[in-house]
């Protein structure tokens, strides 16, 4: 039997199961669906559809034009078809991730979405993922598109061609303090050094026992791990974390290189992290976790295997009005944390908070000497700038603690790196 609904002033629930289901009108807010397996065709301009814990629901499309449409899923749906431009607000604890279909005909839709979803978009489209859509997932197959992400987790859409980008949250802490750098601080080149230290700590080759004539056990004979320099430290840092910053600087005129002016400074990170089977003794091997970042949306530890997806921030602003940096405002950036783990050796090594440095107001303020004063420059554009600038400015001792590393750009190469600058005339 099929069912067709034109009850504009009804309010309705819905517990018997039929072979399709149009809804042409209902009240704004009164479809409750209680049965399992039904398909549900809505034309109505406005709409709201709850599908209640333990329903099911096997198809549920949209087919009106410009129509406003929510959908509050507590039980399952099998499959969302928006056939129209629609205005679909998705909220709810579904009992599956459904999936979300926004077809060629529907071009301009948007979908705000509390609840995860995966999202097919077949036409142009602007998704907004809300708190509680952690775990969604996006496919283009055709169209442009605009996703903005206030998870906590970071959304994957695979492109057209195969291609994966990840949209990270905006609710990305990012790190904002001033930082002194140590006394030195370790180029790209690495050290000479075979590597992170590996201290036997177990039996003498005498046999067993620990030397004092004490029979040793199996964790008393596991080698320490650790890293003996910051040297050491800092070239792991370099080797897991591949960053690069594209820098936009723009400023007032001045009229004496000690005159001071408001500064607009902005960038767009790009990071990846890199698992180096190279870099670390076998049996060992990382954790990593970032607010926002991480794919299980809670900012747990996650395992390095391979590569993880290559993260974008953007654009990352500084603003200073007068003489800057300001104290406490010199370095902007998320803060990445790697641990280590191991069933073979013992980890001496505390975790490793990285500030990944979007942007280096040290940097700006005395970079080739002074030239945005001497050159009059009011604006400058770079290209993106790898972080290969590793400083260890705190080695953790305590349990508890953490080292402290920071990455930042050597330097603005002019030649290399700058693709756009003005100039203003003399004052």
């Amino acid at each position: 039997m099929e069912l067709t609904v034109d009850a504009p002033l009804a309010d309705i629930e819905n517990h018997g199961l039929f072979q399709s289901v149009t809804i042409q009108s209902v009240k704004p807010d009164t479809w409750t669906e209680y049965a399992v397996g039904n398909t549900l065709r809505v034309l109505a301009q406005a709409s709201r559809i709850v599908v209640e814990k333990g329903a099911r629901l096997k198809s549920l499309e949209y087919a009106k034009a410009d129509a406003k449409a929510k959908l509050e899923v507590n039980g399952t749906v099998e499959q969302v078809i928006v056939s129209e431009k629609t205005e679909l607000q998705i909220s709810g604890t579904p009992e599956n991730v459904p999936e979300v279909s926004v077809e060629k005909s529907a071009a301009d839709t948007v979908i705000i979405s509390q609840a995860p979803v995966h999202v097919t978009l077949n036409a142009s489209a602007e998704l907004k993922f809300l708190k509680g859509a952690e775990q969604s997932t996006v496919t283009v197959r055709s169209g442009f598109y605009k996703i903005v992400n206030e998870t906590s987790a970071s959304i994957k859409v695979t492109k057209p061609d195969g291609t994966v980008q990840v949209i990270t949250s905006t609710r990305v802490p990012i790190y904002q303090g001033n930082i002194w750098y140590p006394s030195y601080t370790p180029s790209i080149t690495p050290p000479a050094t075979t590597g992170p230290s590996i201290i036997p700590t177990g039996p003498s080759i005498s046999g067993p026992g620990n030397g004092a004539g004490e029979e040793g056990t199996e964790e008393d004979e596991k080698p320490f791990f650790y890293f003996a320099t910051r040297e050491e430290m800092a070239d792991f840092v370099l080797k897991t974390i591949k960053a690069e910053s594209a820098y936009t600087v723009t400023k007032l005129p001045v009229k004496l290189q000690s005159d001071y002016t408001p500064v607009t400074a902005s960038a767009i990170l790009s990071f990846q992290l890199q698992e180096d089977p190279q870099a670390l003794p076998e049996g060992v091997y990382v954790e990593w976790k970032c607010e926002g970042l991480s794919s299980n949306g809670s900012g747990d530890w996650e395992r390095l295997e391979g590569s993880s997806a290559k993260f974008t921030l953007g654009e990352l602003t500084h603003e200073r009005d007068g003489a800057w940096p300001a104290y406490g405002e010199n370095c902007i950036g998320p803060v990445v944390t790697l641990r280590f783990q191991s069933d073979t050796m013992r980890i001496s090594e505390l975790p490793i908070d990285v500030i990944v440095g979007a942007i280096d107001t040290n940097l700006l303020f005395h970079m080739t000497s002074g030239e945005m004063f001497l050159r009059r420059w009011t604006y400058m554009k770079t290209k993106p700038m790898p972080l290969e600038n590793c400083s260890v400015y705190e080695k953790g001792l305590r349990p508890g603690e953490t080292s402290k590393v920071l990455l930042t750009t050597i330097g603005i190469d002019r030649d290399k790196y700058v693709i756009d600058y003005k100039e203003h005339d003399p004052l």
